[in-house]
């Protein structure tokens, strides 16, 4: 029972890690998609107001 349960602790340690490494990606990956929409908006913008002179 001892090598199971340094199995189990080791493969729940490495699936924390994983998920923790999962959910930073994501967090990154959606800053970066904030900033590009947010320049998308300012020229969009610019076009609509070159289009209404």
């Amino acid at each position: 029972m001892g090598i199971m349960g340094l199995l189990l602790t080791l493969i729940s340690f490495v699936m924390f890690i994983l998920i923790f490494h999962w959910v930073n990606i994501l967090k990154v990956n959606s800053e970066e998609q904030i900033k590009l929409n947010h320049e998308m908006i300012k020229l969009l913008k610019s076009i609509n107001e070159k289009l209404d002179k």
